[in-house]
């Protein structure tokens, strides 16, 4: 069915969540550069598309549980997307540094291992609403792991 097909693409973050390695790892490298993108927009349009995006996810990964077969597929990714969307939605500039030769952001890549070590460690109240059924149970989570790295990395950023 076509439209197995297009919540398939989406949830999988357009196909990196069939990854045979790290498939979360790779859906959030896909956040980065997405964050990236997004970073171009204004603000307001960041929020908005943000919002979308998350509210959007929610039944996409509840269709795309049932098409997989399991609960909180590896394969969805579309979870890590927003989560390092939302750990750099709070940053007013990139903090373009160089690194090896290689202009590198500096502050979206700390949003970005920000969030993934808040998604491993799944602080309070993320554990709880990862085991809520369906879509919501696989946003939520990774909605307060990136609230979780938008904070610290504010901090950082105000301390450095």
């Amino acid at each position: 069915m076509k439209k197995d097909f297009w919540v398939k693409f989406l949830a999988t973050g357009f196909g990196c969540g069939y990854s045979p390695i790290f498939p979360g790892g790779i859906g959030a490298i896909l956040g980065f550069v997405v964050s990236l993108v997004v970073f171009l927009l204004p603000y307001s349009w960041r929020i908005i598309f943000i919002f979308c995006l998350s509210m959007l996810s929610i039944p996409i990964s509840t269709r795309a549980e049932i098409l997989f077969h399991e609960k909180d597929s590896p394969k969805i990714v579309i979870d890590e997307v927003i989560g390092v969307l939302i750990a750099t939605i709070l940053l007013k500039n990139s903090g373009w540094v160089q690194i090896f030769g290689f202009q590198v952001p500096l502050f979206f890549f700390l949003g970005l291992l920000l969030f993934a070590l808040f998604d491993a460690l799944k602080p309070f109240p993320a554990l709880r609403t990862q085991k809520l059924n369906g879509g919501l149970g696989v946003v939520l989570d990774d909605i307060i792991a990136g609230g979780y790295a938008a904070i610290i990395l504010l901090l950082l950023i105000k301390i450095i």
